[in-house]
């Protein structure tokens, strides 16, 4: 969950610097899912799934348990 996390907020930084730029939409750069779905919805979605599967293989569980010894 954390580089989920980690990479919602570089987004959302991101997301804050790109609106002091002439032309930039924050409804494309927000948009989910409709006809096209925007990189940033995209990744986070991606790494969503990823997330869960190393979740349900137990990848993730064995990086963040301590290491017995």
């Amino acid at each position: 969950m954390l580089l989920l996390s980690s990479f919602q907020f570089s987004a959302q930084k991101l997301e804050r610097v790109l609106e002091q730029t002439e032309g930039f939409s924050p409804e494309a750069f927000k948009a989910s899912g409709r006809c096209f779905p925007s990189p940033v919805s995209s990744v986070s979605e991606e790494l969503k799934r990823y997330v869960e599967k190393l979740k349900l293989d137990g990848t993730l569980r064995s990086c963040v348990e301590k290491a017995e010894g």
